[in-house]
């Protein structure tokens, strides 16, 4: 599994962060097409952006990571084990959430289910992974 501490992209990204200044392009948490997030990301580390959000793919992952290497690579899924693979693959950070694809079905998540997601997976991932948790606007 990455180790937050080595990344330089995610040391940066939680200063950004802390500053109050940080911005995460996203690539979208369906889009699965190579060439469409190697655009992106491009784009996202040219324009001064601090971090990428894409979905959980391993292959994905690397692909962003070698063309965007200056950017934390975020991955977002609504699978615990989805997120654990991705760290596992390289990505920096990960985020739980974005249910956009499970409103589409007519799935809307409750507080106990969002809540038994995210802790599902920080067991996963572990105390030390940087980790992300969507709550949906419904729940607002």
């Amino acid at each position: 599994m990455s180790t937050a501490s080595s990344n330089l992209g995610l040391d940066a990204f939680r200063v950004a962060l802390r500053d109050r200044r940080a911005v995460k392009a996203i690539a979208g948490i369906a889009n699965f097409d190579a060439d469409n997030v190697l655009a992106v990301a491009r784009a996202a580390q040219a324009a001064g952006a601090d971090a990428l959000d894409l979905a959980a793919s391993p292959a994905l992952i690397a692909l962003a990571k070698e063309a965007a290497p200056a950017l934390a690579v975020f991955a977002s899924s609504v699978s615990p084990a989805a997120l654990a693979e991705a760290l596992e693959a390289g990505a920096d950070a990960v985020e739980l959430g974005n249910y956009d694809a499970l409103y589409a079905e007519g799935l809307f998540l409750s507080a106990d289910d969002v809540l038994a997601l995210a802790v599902e997976t920080r067991r996963l991932v572990g105390a030390d992974a940087f980790l992300s948790v969507t709550v949906p606007g419904h729940l607002l």
